[in-house]
């Protein structure tokens, strides 16, 4: 009878034990997760760094938020170039301000996929993963989580906490076997920041970036000489030519496509271009995507790449390897 009793009172302690462990895990991931979403606001500066296969891209990243779904996030590289997203009651929309030029994007963003620079996606993807785990180092909790979003390059998420601090430190994006494939450092962070929507209406912000990137058309477009180093396999470069002060490249095989490169026009007023549904990181800022063109700007050059039969890794390659000059 006794061996009996003290069977039982084993399986207990190992059951409390076990569900003490659980309850101790959901804790810890509260801990960040629960801070975090009940925010009405924050303002955070981050470095961002993109790992490629041929070079990595950095970028200076700040973030404006305001609940419930109010975004300003400012891309900037180490030229200087600028680019930002903004979500408002209108949409959402990407300015380039030193061209005047504003852009609609046409998706869900930013909850349409993980993006480790917002707090709030980051959320998103350790509550949805039911099999989250977490790790403590004195103040700094390690949480890692699937992403809801994953395919073989982006598959996992880690994400540090300082509880003490409450304040996030560092976010990756892992592949399938565990590679780093995106880095967020979090250098600043204010949360609860006071802000009004006006911070988040397009026409201010580019009124008041344009004014530090003055500029005029005093040099008219003029034909760029440029150099592709990479081309898609299936195809061949089948014409070159330069018209209206366009430098014009088609390819033409298995993948067609079209490279065009002109001086970008610098609009007085701001100006509503091309919707696009996507986009991604390149050295010298950001390229958006639609199912016609993909899009980028090096200084004042437009880099336009039109094709239906490219995927975005092909367009990132064949961009991240064209030299103008």
């Amino acid at each position: 009878m006794k061996k009996v009793i003290y069977s039982i009172l084993c399986c207990l302690v190992l059951l409390l034990a076990s569900c003490k462990k659980k309850d101790t895990e959901k804790d810890g991931i509260k801990v960040a997760t629960e801070y975090l979403s009940s925010l009405d606001s924050y303002q955070l500066n981050c470095d961002l760094t993109i790992h490629r296969e041929s070079k990595d891209i950095k970028m200076v990243v700040s973030v404006d938020y305001l609940k419930p779904s109010y975004y300003k996030v400012c891309f900037n590289n180490k030229s200087g170039h600028e680019q930002v997203i903004v979500k408002n009651d209108e949409g959402v929309f990407v300015l380039t301000p030193a061209l005047n030029k504003e852009f609609k994007f046409d998706s869900d963003w930013p909850l349409n996929s993980t993006h480790a620079y917002l707090l709030e996606g980051i959320c998103k993807d350790i509550t949805a993963d039911k099999n989250a785990t977490f790790t403590t180092d004195g103040d700094v909790v390690t949480i890692e989580s699937s992403l809801t979003d994953a395919n073989a390059t982006m598959a996992k998420l880690k994400f540090l906490y300082n509880t003490k601090q409450k304040k996030p430190i560092k976010a990756c994006v892992l592949d399938k076997d565990n590679n780093e494939k995106i880095l967020v450092e979090f250098n600043e962070f204010t949360p609860n920041k006071t802000m009004t929507k006006d911070l988040f209406n397009t026409k201010w912000i580019m009124d008041e970036k344009s004014k530090l990137n003055e500029k005029t058309e005093e040099d008219k477009n003029t034909s760029v000489s440029i150099t592709v180093g990479y081309v898609c396999d299936g195809a061949t470069l089948a014409s070159s030519k330069v018209e209206n002060d366009s430098t014009i490249l088609c390819y033409t095989g298995t993948n067609n496509y079209t490279i065009v490169v002109q001086k970008a026009g610098v609009y007085t007023s701001s100006i509503l271009m091309d919707t696009y549904n996507s986009y991604d990181y390149l050295e010298c800022g950001l390229i958006f995507r639609n199912d016609t063109v993909s899009r980028y700007y090096v200084e004042d050059l437009e880099v336009s790449i039109y094709s239906i039969d490219l995927s975005m890794d092909d367009i990132i390659s064949i961009a991240s390897d064209i030299v103008m000059s």
